[in-house]
């Protein structure tokens, strides 16, 4: 079985997605909760990636490393009972997180 590696732009990219959703006027709830549940799982995924023993270095590796933790620690609410308030929130700090604002 192959796993495909998520990387940081592609974590940071679906953060983006989520924001952009809870920005439009009439948001799709539903899409929020399913897409933020996702970016939960997402966010974990790529940092366990990134912490393997053959895990590929580059220069700017221990920042992303960084701020990746500091997202996922962000993120709390759980997956079969957050609100969208819990989600808009959190994703929104989340997202600072890459210092976009």
């Amino acid at each position: 079985m192959k796993t495909r590696i998520i990387g940081y732009f592609e974590v940071e990219d679906r953060i983006r997605e989520v924001i952009l959703e809870l920005d439009r006027k009439q948001i799709d709830e539903q899409f929020v909760l399913e897409k933020a549940v996702e970016l939960s799982l997402v966010l974990g995924l790529c940092l366990s990636q990134m912490e393997a023993v053959n895990a590929t270095c580059y220069s700017d590796k221990d920042k992303h490393q960084n701020i990746l933790k500091i997202a996922k620690e962000s993120i709390t609410y759980k997956s079969n009972n957050c609100t969208i308030e819990e989600v808009t929130t959190q994703v929104r700090k989340a997202y600072m997180a890459f210092g976009i604002q």
